[in-house]
């Protein structure tokens, strides 16, 4: 099974970090005020997705970007696999 790490960017500039096993029926939520975080910061924007063949590596990966808290390395992560 397929899972997912993606970064959306909201309407204050900043990143969310998130993974799921439905892109895009997640991405949905966010977009429709289901999110508790990102509906005060709607519009949201959806910047890169990531694949991910288990939930342990997406996790991982989630949980090191959101650990970090550094914008240019969610940038890298974008710009490359890890």
């Amino acid at each position: 099974m397929k899972w997912f790490v993606y970064v959306l960017e909201m309407n204050n500039g900043q990143y969310y970090i998130g993974s799921t096993r439905n892109i895009e029926n997640r991405l949905h939520e966010h977009q429709n005020w289901e999110d508790r975080t990102t509906k005060k910061h709607l519009p949201v924007k959806l910047l890169c997705v990531k694949e991910y063949t288990t939930i342990k590596e997406a996790i991982h990966i989630e949980i090191k970007l959101k650990k970090w808290k550094s914008r240019s390395y969610t940038e890298k992560f974008m710009n490359q696999w890890l």
